[in-house]
């Protein structure tokens, strides 16, 4: 006598609720994906507007124009910097 229970699978109904569970899988990937993507378009939008009002004020100096480049490259750096951090920890 063996200690095992042998059960009937109806292939029909399992192979039917593993295809909507694909499809509630992709639909839920699909959100998120467009939810990535909009962050990421305000966040982009959000530092263009930053740069947008720090380069007039650099530009508007009375610094040499090493010292400019220099700012605009520690302004790059450092959103760089920050985008690359907050996409690692998303």
């Amino acid at each position: 006598m063996s200690n095992y229970k042998t059960y009937i699978v109806d292939d029909d109904l399992y192979n039917a609720k593993k295809d909507l569970r694909l499809d509630k899988t992709y639909e839920i990937c699909v959100n998120e994906l467009g939810l990535q993507q909009t962050k990421r378009d305000q966040i982009i939008a959000f530092y263009i507007a930053i740069i947008s009002f720090v380069i007039p004020g650099i530009l508007n100096m009375n610094i040499t124009e090493i010292a400019k480049s220099a700012g605009f490259i520690a302004l790059i750096d450092f959103l760089h910097v920050v985008i690359s951090s907050r996409f690692r920890l998303i």
